[in-house]
């Protein structure tokens, strides 16, 4: 239990002490923290909190790498190059996820929250970087 008391508190800075799964304090939208608030520290409804955290931040990633990729003033090379990267990015945030929550929990109830923050936690990561990169072209 130590083990996994450990790797909860390194994963998901504040979840142990709170039962709940931790979002980037910045990052996390109020939705996500009302719905954390609601699970009541219930595993699945704990996930399809942080599932739906990653949807809004999907959306907003999905927004700016469309606007991206309509952009004329991006060459095809750099299009593909980016849309190439967008495909490394996911397989590389659906593995890397789904390793942390075995980390953290090998296999345990655990292991399902941490994925899922960490799916959140990345999304959030990717959209604002994208949407950093959408800003700075707008003002090239």
């Amino acid at each position: 239990m130590h083990r996994l008391t450990a790797a909860a508190l390194l994963l998901l800075p504040g979840a142990a002490a709170h039962g709940q799964a931790a979002a980037t304090p910045e990052r996390a939208t109020p939705a996500y923290a009302a719905c954390l608030d609601r699970a009541g520290g219930v595993t699945p409804a704990m996930v399809q909190c942080s599932n739906e955290e990653a949807g809004r931040w999907d959306r907003r990633l999905n927004a700016a790498y469309g606007g991206i990729m309509r952009d004329p003033g991006w060459n095809a090379e750099t299009k593909a190059l980016l849309r190439d990267a967008q495909r490394a990015w996911i397989a590389y945030r659906d593995r890397s996820c789904a390793a942390q929550g075995e980390l953290a929990a090998e296999g345990g109830t655990l292991s399902r929250i941490a994925a899922a923050d960490c799916v959140a936690r990345l999304t959030a990561d990717r959209a604002l970087e994208l949407e950093e990169t959408q800003r700075r072209a707008a003002g090239r």
